[in-house]
């Protein structure tokens, strides 16, 4: 994990320095793997506030379009008047210039127009949780698959074919214990569903995750025993 030198130690202690990722992506910790660069701007709220007012986040935005996933995290919270001004940064404050702070619907503008460029906008309460926050998602990003919304859907209108790998994968989560890289797994090793369930023990054995005990479910609950 790369860290700017700006950055507080609890997030230096992450990696090694370097003082060329702002140039280079506009992020302050890059990392690398599986081929794709992923990269964070940490911002707390009166520094995301200075850097709209002397446009410093239009070119760190324009420069995370390098990144393959950029994210934008906001450490802290705003907090508001009644009217909707921003009171985390008051005028001579941090908010850059005049210390100008937003209203809540500037802020929000900002946020959207963040998203719109295909940045993940994140949000923690303090340092310590922004150093888990990054250390989380530099984890998830290690992962080889993402299968948290993949889950087993009921069937509101029709799949199409029986072709359709939906509806294979659809099919196979509905026998116990098959979830959604199982079915995956299942597919390919015979090439789409086992219709007719032809195949024996010994075949479904061969497919990774699937022991004697599990295959023998398997095989019951498909034939109706």
């Amino acid at each position: 994990m790369i860290i700017a030198p700006t950055e507080p130690k609890a997030l230096r202690d992450l990696g090694r320095t370097s003082s060329l990722l702002e140039s280079r992506f506009g992020a302050d910790v890059c990392w690398r793997t599986r081929g794709r660069w992923i990269g964070v701007q940490r911002k707390t709220v009166p520094d995301l506030v200075a850097s709209v007012n002397d446009k410093r986040l239009g070119g760190q935005v324009s420069r995370m379009a390098g990144l393959d996933m950029a994210v934008l995290l906001i450490e802290g919270e705003p907090r508001w008047t009644i009217e909707g001004q921003m009171m985390n940064v008051m005028a001579g404050g941090a908010g850059g210039a005049g210390g100008r702070g937003l209203t809540k619907r500037q802020w929000r503008g900002v946020l959207w127009s963040v998203g719109l460029k295909g940045i993940v906008v994140g949000y923690t309460r303090n340092l310590p949780e922004t150093v888990d926050w990054i250390k989380d998602l530099h984890a998830w990003t290690q992962k080889v698959g993402h299968s948290s919304l993949q889950g087993r859907e009921p069937v509101y209108a029709p799949w199409g074919s029986a072709g359709s790998e939906d509806y294979q994968r659809h099919l196979l989560m509905g026998l116990p214990g098959v979830g959604v890289e199982l079915a995956d797994r299942i597919r390919a090793r015979f090439d789409g569903v086992p219709w007719a369930w032809t195949v024996g023990m010994e075949e479904l054995m061969e497919v990774e995750g699937i022991g004697k005990k599990k295959a023998e479910t398997m095989m019951k609950a498909f034939r109706g025993a």
